[in-house]
């Protein structure tokens, strides 16, 4: 018995305990409890339902879980489970509470079943919210559908299979005349004549069949007997399986539309008829431009028969050439962009006519939708005749509006007599008098003039009488007070009324006053000015003088036969005297940087001689205060820059100089270092670090103010103007850069300065010479520790490994351990200089090893150093700062054994080889420009035809044939633009090419890329240099196969003259003085004629007139490097361009007294010829 109880216990232990294990892989809440509704067990799932730890159930009454308004369900449910323990599942929904206070809808499954310790419940919990939150959205989604398909402005209904209507909005129960209910269960047959009710059943079989959608417009019967047109649109409906099930559908009536449509019809035809019957010009036009329409009036108009224009493009045959272009991108950027300068507004514009004349038109341009094309309506008239009678009309209004409304001139209305009718407010303030009193009748013009104006104003009168106006007279007039007023007065007879006359009186007080000021002014300032200009002229003249005597012997020295040490100095020389006479040019003009009229004048020049060559020049000043200058370029400067070379070199003058200058012993570096910036330009970086005094900070601030020096002690120490770094300052803004300098007081000074310029490209060395270097062992000697890092990154450049060594010492010890095939020694060293060095090399090596020796020199004792040099057998020697471009040169003529310590300039009339001739179009109205080019041409055996004109050279190309165009771009007819333009649209048709240089002063950004886009092949700008004009058309010609024309020029230059910069002249000419000869022959006789004509323009304020005078005396002014007269021609030209013509009279005045000035110096030059 005590182990049946024993087996009972552990049965229904086993029980309990699987049914804990079944309640907990339960997917819902589950909780045990007893008869007492105590909590015996809980799974996961109903904690997780209630927010709460299984355990905090254990031991508590249920009832507590449940919502208040649920337990009482709840009792009367757990007694009916208690009562029916043997039956099925119970199931009640209520709420549930959780921790959070949250109400939760359950359905709640009860089991009732037996244990010893009584009878227990199974209960399961499901969360019922989500099924609710479904029936929920479920019941507000077809509340949504209803609503929508109610709210619809169309007629929806729903068939089965069978085709009866199971379901119909009210406005489809309205169409159909009857209720839901009704409809409900009918089919078409019950609703519509036979023959609509087999078509509508036909489609619905097909629909079903295919199961795609319908659209197609019916003919519809209401329920009133009309018949409508209707756009039907019909689906199927589909079950969860996709099987179809049923069909919707919904209409809607689009009888208006059909009836629109046929209205549409007739209106087209009116409209055509509208059309053809049009005073106005209607034209149409497709999105290409081509005409569609073309009306009766627009035949008229411009002279075309409709099928002469239909399916060409209006723009070629309606529009002048000067609009067409316009025309074409207004429709391109409409069908790009929406939008157009000339679309949807009422514009006035050119049109052409059959015959070619012009004439302006009023034009409204409209897009017009065209299927999915667009098409443009253009409404048009000829308002030529209404826009002269507007014009004569605003004119004359505008001048009398003008004068009525203005607040500093009378007007008054007066008889013959002088009887005063009316006056404005003006005239009546300027006089004292009032309204009333002008009314009353008694003011009279006469009577209100001082009696010594009497005469006068009866001359006035008798020439008023006779014609009608008179010219404005000064007079005065008496004020009520007594006191006299001085006027202006214009008069006029009213048209229609010849006893009355309009009078302009203007009050001249303040003039008179402002005269007087400014005459006695003027005669203060002419004399300041006389005095300041005579200062200036006999300074210029006395500095330049002498400074152009040694420039131009210079220059001719440097073209005999010279020593090479003889041609460097003078090289020196010339540059430095060529610096010194910019900078003397800049400090006399200084007034003229204050007034912000300073230019630059941007050229093509070497970047890296241009720098080496001033630090050269200043080598001998440094030298003498044993400093030391080196040059270091970054590898990314290119070699070749556009900027203006002059400004670069004194910018470099001024800093370089100053760094020299402050410094008693040391160093001055270069930098030349490139900025990275996002652009395309060029940002240079250049850094001058001396080893000098250096500049106290308080001194730093104000650095680049005018005459602004470090302390009246250094002035006197040091000299200078104080000009130096404020010049340099706005040389450097000039520039697009910016200058700053930081400094230590007693260790030096850096100066920076950064520009913005052109690069153009770098000086490419031939692989095949630096193959032939690359190889070389090279050792420097040098104690600067700069100069040694400057030579490693030249050397480095050219795949050169470089050795160095700071003293002789070290270097013989190298030596003895390597083999160097060259010797690179600076002559200056302490303790043993380069010469010593070079004699203990001798001793120390064998002649066999002996390797090149080259030495770089200073500017110290160059005569002496150079004859040590040669005496010691050193291979070449190199003026410090070194060159590279002079380095690599005497390495190349190492390498190839040539000669280095000798060199003999080629005779000038061995610089033009022959060569084949060729056949050269000049296009230039110039008959100076036309004299000097055909000169330049002959030296080289080249025939030369001349057109004065595009229009002249484009007949000649049609009759002739020319290896070459040269090709002015400024003439009169048809300029160099246009006639390039003409040629290459001609040699589209032909497949040929004739080569087309363009030669112009119009120099400026800009000008080189208009020439080249036009067509021309290269871009000269005057004044033409032969070396730059052979170069140019030596490259045209080997680009398109023609024989190259001449090598490298050598000009002889000749002593300069006070006026013409005869340098700049005989550059020009090539050296040909007898070229220049004839070219001041043709100047001489054009310059008169040329004034002439600028007078008469100025004179007539004809705008046109003064600037193509005025081209013209620049373009050989140009030629003779006077750039005072040049900038006057300019001023003019500009003037004229701009129809600003006042003020010109004073120009012009300067202009006859400096071109009296060069005429004389001309002619002075020209009898110096021999007969």
């Amino acid at each position: 018995m005590g182990h049946q109880q024993s087996d009972s216990n552990y049965n229904e232990e086993n029980l309990h305990n699987s049914l804990k294990l079944f309640a907990e892989a339960h997917p819902d809440a589950v909780v045990i409890i007893n008869e007492q509704s105590v909590v015996q067990f809980a799974n996961n799932m109903a904690a997780k339902l209630w927010s709460l730890p299984s355990v905090d159930f254990i031991g508590q009454y249920i009832d507590p879980f449940l919502a208040k308004n649920a337990q009482k369900e709840w009792h009367m449910f757990l007694q009916s489970a208690k009562s029916k323990s043997d039956s099925k599942n119970l199931i009640l929904k209520c709420s549930v509470t959780n921790a959070d206070g949250r109400r939760i809808p359950v359905k709640i499954g009860c089991q009732a079943f037996k244990t010893k310790e009584g009878l227990s419940l199974f209960c399961t919990f499901v969360d019922d919210s989500v099924r609710r939150r479904a029936e929920k959205i479920l019941r507000e989604t077809r509340a949504q559908y209803q609503t929508l398909v109610e709210s619809l402005p169309l007629n929806v209904f729903q068939k089965d299979l069978e085709g009866r209507v199971l379901f119909g909005n009210e406005r489809y129960c309205q169409t159909m005349g009857q209720s839901l209910d009704k409809l409900i269960g009918k089919t078409d047959f019950d609703l519509f004549p036979k023959e609509l009710a087999e078509k509508y059943t036909k489609d619905d079989a097909n629909l079903i069949l295919s199961g795609e959608v319908l659209e197609t417009i019916e003919d519809h019967l209401r329920a009133d007997g009309e018949r409508i047109y209707v756009q039907v649109l019909k689906t199927a409906v589909r079950d969860e399986s996709g099987k179809v099930i049923g069909i919707q559908g919904m209409f809607w009536d689009v009888s208006p539309r059909k009836r629109a449509e046929e209205a549409l019809r007739i209106s087209e035809a009116r409209q055509r008829a509208t059309f053809e019957a049009a005073l106005d010009c209607i034209i149409t036009i497709d999105a290409d431009g081509k005409i569609i329409e073309f009306n009766r009036a627009a035949e008229r108009t411009f002279g075309f028969q409709r099928e002469d224009v239909t399916g060409k493009e209006m723009a070629e045959i309606l529009t002048p050439p000067s609009t067409r272009e316009r025309h074409r991108d207004n429709l391109l950027s409409y069908q790009s962009t929406g939008e157009g300068s000339i679309l949807g507004r009422r514009l006035e514009m050119p049109l052409l006519k059959k015959n070619g004349d012009i004439f302006m038109a009023e034009v409204a341009m409209q897009p017009v939708p065209y299927g999915e094309s667009l098409h443009f309506t253009i409404f048009l008239r000829d308002i030529t005749d209404r826009l002269k009678a507007e014009e004569r009309l605003r004119r004359s209004n505008a001048r009398f509006r003008r004068l009525v409304d203005s607040d500093i001139i009378g007007i008054i209305i007066v008889d013959l007599d002088g009887k005063i009718k009316e006056a404005n407010d003006v005239f009546l303030s300027m006089t004292g008098y009032l309204k009333s009193e002008m009314r009353s009748g008694n003011l009279n013009l006469m009577e209100l003039t001082p009696t010594e104006y009497h005469l006068l104003d009866q001359e006035c009168l008798i020439h008023l009488k006779e014609y009608g106006t008179c010219p404005a007279w000064e007079k005065e007039l008496v004020r009520k007070d007594g006191s006299h007023v001085p006027i202006l007065l214009g008069v006029t007879l009213l048209e229609g009324k010849k006893q009355e006359a309009l009078c302009f009186v203007l009050d001249i007080s303040s003039q008179k006053e402002t005269e007087r000021q400014l005459k006695k002014a003027k005669e203060a300032a002419d004399a300041a000015s006389k005095s300041k200009s005579a200062f200036l002229a006999n300074m210029s003249h006395e500095i330049r003088t002498p400074m152009n005597a040694i420039i131009g012997m210079t220059d001719l020295v440097l073209h005999s036969e010279l020593a090479p040490e003889q041609r460097e100095y003078l090289q020196v020389v010339a540059g430095s005297a060529e610096s010194l006479l910019q900078l003397i040019n800049d400090i006399l003009d200084f007034s003229k940087i204050e007034a912000d009229k300073l230019e630059l004048d941007e050229i093509e020049f070497r970047l890296r001689d241009t720098i080496n060559g001033v630090l050269k020049s200043l080598a001998v000043q440094a030298h003498q205060n044993a400093i030391e200058i080196v040059c270091q370029f970054a590898n990314n400067v290119p070699d070749f820059v556009e900027a203006d070379l002059n400004r670069l070199r004194q910018i470099l003058i001024n800093l370089v100089g100053n760094a020299i200058k402050f410094t008693e012993s040391g160093e001055v570096v270069v930098k030349v270092e490139r900025e990275e910036h996002l652009d395309d330009k060029l940002h240079l970086l250049i850094s001058v670090k001396d080893t000098g005094i250096g500049i106290p900070q308080k001194r730093l601030a104000h650095i680049f103010e005018p005459f602004e020096q470090l302390e009246q002690s250094m002035a006197r120490r040091f000299g200078g103007t104080g000009l130096g770094l404020s010049i340099t300052s706005r040389l450097v803004e000039l520039m697009g850069g910016r200058i700053w300098c930081e400094s230590k007081e007693g260790e030096g000074t850096t100066f920076y300065f950064s520009s913005v310029i052109e690069a153009l490209g770098d000086d490419s060395v031939d692989p095949d010479l630096i193959s032939q270097i690359h190889q070389l062992r090279v050792l420097a000697v040098d104690d600067n520790a700069s100069s040694r890092t400057a030579l490693k990154e030249m050397f480095r450049s050219w795949d050169i490994e470089l050795d160095t060594s700071a003293t002789a010492e070290a270097a013989i010890k190298m030596l003895q351990e390597n083999d160097y095939d060259i010797f690179l020694i600076d002559a200056h060293m302490p303790d043993t200089d380069g010469f010593m060095l070079v004699e203990q090399i001798k001793k120390t090596i064998s002649k066999n090893r002996l390797p090149a020796i080259f030495i770089m020199l200073t500017s110290g004792d160059p005569p002496r150093d150079i004859a040590r040099c040669e005496e010691l057998g050193a291979a070449a020697y190199l003026m410090k700062p070194i060159n590279p471009s002079e380095l690599f040169d005497t390495l190349i003529a190492f390498v190839g054994g040539d000669k280095i310590l000798s060199e003999s300039p080629v005779p000038y009339e061995q610089s033009f080889p022959s060569q084949a001739t060729l056949k050269i179009l000049l296009v230039e109205d110039s008959v100076y420009n036309q004299k000097l080019a055909v000169g330049l041409l002959k030296k080289t055996g080249h025939h030369t035809t001349v057109a004065e004109n595009g229009r002249v050279a484009l007949e000649l190309l049609k009759n002739e044939t020319f290896d070459l165009v040269l090709m002015d771009v400024q003439m009169p007819e048809m300029d160099g633009l246009e006639a390039t333009r003409t040629i290459r649209r001609l040699e589209k048709k032909s497949g040929q090419h004739i080569p087309i240089i363009a030669m112009t002063a119009q120099a400026m950004k800009g000008d080189r890329e208009q020439c080249l886009a036009a067509g021309m092949d290269d871009y000269l700008a005057k004044p033409i240099r032969a070396k730059h004009f052979y170069e140019t058309i030596n490259k045209i010609a080997a680009s398109h196969s023609i024989p190259d024309i001449t090598e490298e020029i050598t000009v002889p230059l000749e002593q300069s003259a006070e006026m013409v910069d005869w340098n700049e002249a005989l550059a020009i000419t090539g050296g040909d003085a007898e070229l220049l000869y004839e070219l001041i022959d043709v100047y001489l006789e054009e310059e008169p004629l040329l004034v002439l004509e600028i007078e008469k323009a100025v004179t007539a304020e004809n705008g046109g007139q003064l600037q193509a005078a005025a081209h013209k005396l620049k373009g050989a002014v140009r030629s003779f490097g006077a750039g005072t007269l040049f900038d006057l021609c300019l001023q003019l030209e500009t003037a004229g361009r701009n129809k600003q013509t006042a003020g010109s009279q004073n120009i012009f005045r300067q202009l006859r007294t400096e071109a009296g000035k060069m005429k004389k110096d001309l002619i002075s030059y020209a009898q110096q010829k021999t007969p």
